[in-house]
């Protein structure tokens, strides 16, 4: 039984460690997505405004992640 403890322990351990990391990294897609998003629409329509960018790309960013 002692030996089937630690592949057990470790498997748990790696459970918690991959779910504590999504909440360090999963701001850092969110952003990346963003700033992707601004840059293409910047390219695409020059006679928008930043904040008029930045607000389309949150809008259609969070529709998606609705989904």
């Amino acid at each position: 039984m002692k030996k089937n403890l630690y592949p057990i322990i470790f498997v748990i351990l790696a459970i918690l460690a991959l779910y504590l990391t999504k909440f360090e990294y999963g701001s850092f897609s969110y952003e990346k997505s963003l700033k992707g998003c601004m840059i293409a629409q910047k390219n695409l329509s020059k006679n928008k405004t930043v904040e008029e960018i930045k607000n389309f790309c949150e809008t259609e960013i969070n529709k998606k992640l609705k989904k």
